[in-house]
């Protein structure tokens, strides 16, 4: 489950990031997501899970979807930061374009 632990589904607020990434920065990429996901769990026990998403058929890029979990609305204010650093991080060289969605909660009690 992507719930943190010891938290309710009803408070937890999720965060989708979506993503285009050129195709030969795919490796990169999810490298880093990896390592970004781990820090975040670290620091807060946030729950990233980087999707990759079906293919664009132009054969030059690849769609990738990160889905945040947080405890709050105030962890992930806290932790908004640190997502934005990451796609600013990845340049032209990687990424074409991100867009970012919040869900403000994932269950109802």
């Amino acid at each position: 489950s992507l719930v943190p632990p010891g938290v309710g589904a009803e408070a937890c607020v999720a965060q989708m990031v979506d993503l285009t990434v050129k195709a030969d920065g795919l490796a990169a990429v999810l490298t880093a997501l990896a390592s970004l996901g781990r820090d975040l769990k670290a620091e807060d026990g946030v729950h990233c899970l980087p999707l990759q998403q079906e293919e664009v058929f132009d054969g030059h890029k690849e769609s990738l979807r990160l889905v945040c979990v947080y405890s709050s609305v105030a962890c992930m204010g806290k932790n908004t930061g640190k997502i934005n650093a990451f796609l600013q991080g990845l340049g032209d060289k990687l990424a074409d374009k991100a867009t970012q969605t919040v869900y403000n909660v994932l269950g109802t009690s």
